[in-house]
């Protein structure tokens, strides 16, 4: 991963929290990895980012917002039409805005002296896929 960055340059990888797939909540502050079997081997790629002083951001959000933002253009596309989602919902999904994202990865290329080199970006709160739609209704992002 190093060959294509600068010597100097401040290193930001990002990763999804399928590496904790079966960590508790201590395991979680303390960033003790439990993947699933499908991500064994990142474990290896995160420990050499962590062991080269990169900074990694774990992500477990659904990222919306932006032009390419997946939900416009799955909207765009059914704009005629319904679209259906399987309800209900087994459990809350975390949401976190692309703004938001670039805003926190700003923050750390602006902040040199941080000493901690993991990181999670999301809310503290879930939502339902209906209670998600209803707030995109509310702000106007969607029509009903």
């Amino acid at each position: 991963m190093n060959r294509f960055a600068s010597r100097k340059s401040l290193k930001i990888h990002t990763s999804g929290v399928w590496l904790f797939g079966y960590a508790n909540k201590k395991d979680l502050v303390e960033f003790n990895f439990k993947p699933f079997d499908s991500v064994k081997l990142d474990v290896e790629t995160l420990e050499k980012a962590l062991s080269d002083n990169w900074h990694i951001v774990y992500c477990p959000s659904i990222i919306y917002g932006g032009e390419s933002c997946q939900l416009k253009r799955i909207i765009a596309e059914k704009s005629n039409s319904a679209i259906e989602v399987a309800i209900p919902s087994k459990g809350y999904n975390q949401y976190v805005h692309v703004l938001d994202v670039a805003n926190y990865y700003l923050f750390l290329t602006q902040n040199t002296t941080l000493t901690e080199r993991q990181h999670f970006i999301a809310e503290t709160k879930g939502y339902t896929p209906e209670q998600f739609a209803s707030l995109l209704v509310t702000h106007g992002v969607v029509q009903q």
